[in-house]
């Protein structure tokens, strides 16, 4: 495995614990509001397993696995391109139009231009 992607593993790993934490503070609420003390147990110790992670942490990780994945987005529309897609085909497969397609590897050029 590669330290990228060892890096977007844990990312994905942070952002995931995120709103699993949540739900199950919610969950262990209801449970503790209902009376059922197993099922309480149960959710205090899945949340004793999971990470603290602040809602800014959270969408520091969101932000890395974005920009992750629109490099890795624009390799594969670069190698589809030189292996003879055409804009067309590679909007379709991303689920955008022709010109959006064309919009998006224009602003990745630009972007590289002036980086």
């Amino acid at each position: 495995m590669s330290a990228n992607t060892d890096c977007g593993t844990g990312l994905w790993e942070k952002r995931s614990a995120f709103p699993e934490r949540i739900q199950v503070k919610d969950a262990l609420e209801s449970a503790r509001a209902a009376g059922r003390s197993d099922e309480a147990a149960r959710l205090e110790a899945r949340l004793t397993e999971l990470p603290e992670i602040s809602p800014l942490e959270a969408l520091r990780a969101n932000a890395d696995l974005m920009g992750m994945l629109t490099a890795q987005r624009w390799i594969a529309m670069r190698l589809a391109q030189a292996a003879g897609a055409g804009l067309e085909q590679i909007g379709r497969r991303l689920g955008i139009s022709e010109p959006s397609a064309w919009e998006c590897m224009k602003r990745r050029i630009d972007a590289r231009k002036n980086g």
